[in-house]
């Protein structure tokens, strides 16, 4: 079955992982959040390696079906600290952030505040240094160019 998350995550159309996503959250309520971590992170990683990685609508069911504040930050602390997952963590993190930062937080939301601001800021240079990557592919291809089209002309 966990398997099955990515391939369906990644082949649903929006309306799918919505009905999807509110199904897994039930199912996940039902049997108990913390019998549920394998089954969470692993759907959390498909969706962090998706279309929907950033679809607001998805992540504000987690929220929704959860209800309580404990069971808001249980869910953060129960997701793995793999790369692939980080995305949806970050999601998950900003979320609470939006929900309860105006509020007193204790020492362990605290953490969960900065673990997410701490996740932002690694995505945010990766992101960076992949775009300093491409730029310098691109210079370096309309470098060979140039150098392709000076040949050219001069064996004219």
């Amino acid at each position: 079955m966990l398997d099955y998350y990515k391939d369906s995550v990644n082949s649903a159309f929006e309306n799918d992982i919505i009905k999807s996503t509110t199904d897994f959250m039930d199912s996940v309520m039902e049997m108990g959040l913390q019998s549920k971590t394998i089954e969470i992170n692993t759907f959390v990683k498909a969706l962090s390696q998706s279309d929907f990685q950033t679809f607001d609508t998805v992540y504000q069911i987690f929220f929704q079906t959860l209800q309580t504040r404990e069971n808001h930050f249980k869910l953060f602390n129960l997701l793995n600290d793999e790369k692939e997952i980080r995305v949806g963590k970050l999601k998950i993190g900003q979320i609470l952030i939006e929900k309860y930062s105006q509020t007193p937080l204790n020492e362990s939301e605290k953490n969960i505040i900065n673990e997410t601001n701490a996740i932002s800021q690694e995505l945010e240079s990766e992101t960076r240094e992949k775009n300093i990557q491409l730029e310098n592919k691109k210079v370096a291809i309309a470098e060979r160019k140039r150098k392709q089209e000076e040949l050219k002309n001069k064996k004219k």
